[in-house]
């Protein structure tokens, strides 16, 4: 009769402590499981950009840049970096493209054309963006740190851009050519330093009147969804929360078997 209490004991003991096993191996899962339930979606946006410029006007090459910081490209009262100082003066965008990893864009010849392109973003991300008119020292039209999402939800919109001064060079009158300082593309390199250098900050240019250029971002060109990793249990948070899920189902129902059988010999 001990020797039976004995294993009736030795069985409630071994399911106490793989049942503790298989807790600390469920809490385990779960805390795999987190960050994978945590990955954000990416979604897709279509983007055009039209000239609408008044007096019409080429907008040159500028560039683009998804980011999840306010201002990593440019804001309004600032002054304005390299980066935008480039586009802004001579309508080179590699400057941005090398030091901000923004991606450059087509011109829009005149006024009616537009560009389009596509981007990938997660929520809490924004668009930025700068191309210079080209008849003007320093004045361009874009956008900065424009939210992509709206608590959560991809966003759909139209934004009419105004013409913006980078504060970093003298205003000649417009169409004032290379010796007023504006960029002519057979000039080449002298087109950097040319014009006299101010040290103003970016703000509305004195120079337009209203809506120089549109601004269309178009949610809905799809989720991608997140990377997903190989079979077993490198592949990916999927992976070892199965595994470990698994182990804590198989230490229950050894648990109990082991139980059952002590019992039972009892």
């Amino acid at each position: 009769m001990r020797r039976g209490i004995r294993r009736v004991r030795r069985a409630l003991q071994l399911g106490v402590g793989v049942m503790a096993l298989a807790a600390l191996l469920a809490g385990a899962a779960l805390s795999f499981a987190a960050p994978a339930a945590e990955a954000q979606q990416a979604t897709t946006f279509q983007v055009t950009i039209t000239n609408q410029s008044n007096p019409e006007m080429i907008i040159t090459p500028g560039a683009y840049l998804v980011h999840s910081s306010a201002g990593a490209f440019w804001t309004a009262g600032q002054t304005a970096p390299l980066a935008l100082e480039r586009i802004a003066e001579i309508g080179d965008p590699g400057e941005a493209v090398a030091t901000l990893g923004a991606t450059a864009t087509d011109p829009a010849p005149a006024s009616g054309n537009s560009i389009t392109f596509t981007i990938s973003a997660t929520p809490g991300q924004m668009l930025s963006t700068a191309q210079m008119l080209i008849a003007t020292n320093d004045a361009f039209v874009g956008v900065s740190s424009m939210p992509l999402f709206d608590s959560g939800a991809p966003v759909s919109v139209t934004v009419n851009l105004v013409a913006w001064d980078a504060g970093t060079e003298q205003n000649n009158a417009l169409f004032a050519g290379f010796a007023g300082g504006q960029p002519d593309p057979s000039q080449g390199a002298a087109n950097v330093e040319n014009g006299t250098a101010t040290s103003g900050t970016v703000a509305v240019s004195d120079q337009f009147s209203g809506t120089q250029a549109t601004l269309t971002v178009q949610a809905g060109g799809g989720v991608t969804p997140p990377a997903a990793g190989g079979a077993g249990i490198a592949g990916g948070a999927g992976a070892p929360t199965a595994l470990l899920l698994g182990l804590a189902a198989a230490a229950t129902l050894g648990a109990t078997w082991a139980a059952r059988r002590l019992v039972r010999s009892a």
